[in-house]
């Protein structure tokens, strides 16, 4: 793995991107991986369009996440050049990998996180359980959905790129 060493004069937003594309780079191994799964991953027709998502409020969770509204917003105070795209340089299809890559991560928690809520339904400690589907969907559903969202989009530019 690569060392980074970071020099006094770079900023904290450009010691945190570089962080980011180091990670980014050292997992893209997982993302050729992962396209063994391919018919889970590519969206499904009721996804290709992204109603669905939209109208269970994907694009307001969206806005709260790196690289949304208000995390952009925050870091543009810091550092009023910040553009987060440019800045990681990701053509469409590497971007698509990164969502399968994320999504396979939240998926796998949200799995260990359902194991926990039915135990606690189990135990009947049902305040506890609900409160663990709550925090799994905030915290493991809604990213799942937001991945899927974003490559339903990335399908579509890819597609008109192609005609």
């Amino acid at each position: 793995m690569e060392r980074r060493i970071i020099r006094p004069e770079e900023s904290r937003l450009e010691q945190l991107l570089s962080s980011v594309k180091l990670e980014l780079q050292t997992l893209s191994w997982s993302s050729k991986f992962l396209g063994i799964f391919d018919f889970y991953f590519k969206p499904k027709c009721f996804e290709r369009r992204s109603k669905l998502y939209e109208k269970l409020g994907i694009r307001h969770f969206k806005k709260f996440m790196f690289g949304g509204d208000y995390m952009n917003g925050f870091l543009r105070k810091l550092d009023p050049s910040h553009r987060m795209i440019g800045e990681l340089g990701l053509s469409p299809t590497s971007y698509e990998g990164y969502t399968r890559l994320y999504e396979t991560g939240h998926l796998l928690a949200s799995f260990y996180g359902g194991s926990i809520i039915m135990e606690n339904f189990r135990e009947e400690n049902n305040e506890r359980a609900i409160a663990g589907i709550l925090v799994n969907l905030a915290t493991n559903i809604y990213p799942i959905m937001l991945q899927r969202y974003n490559r339903a989009r990335i399908y579509r530019l890819l597609e008109r790129k192609e005609r």
